[in-house]
């Protein structure tokens, strides 16, 4: 995801108006949704030990 937050600001910085920089956002939302949903997935099953259960409520 560096890699891409990192193109998206050396294309922002560079876009020629603002229409252009709305793209680039809303292009680089699109991705960080999807890395999100991509960690839901592989994280959604693991379950929670006894310690983290106390620390959520504490």
């Amino acid at each position: 995801m560096y890699l891409i937050f990192s193109n998206a600001k050396t294309r922002i910085d560079s876009a020629n108006n603002d229409e252009e920089k709305r793209r680039i956002l809303h292009v680089l939302g699109e991705a960080a949704l999807g890395e999100h949903t991509q960690w839901i997935l592989m994280n959604r099953e693991r379950s929670l030990e006894q310690g983290e259960l106390f620390r959520m409520t504490s």
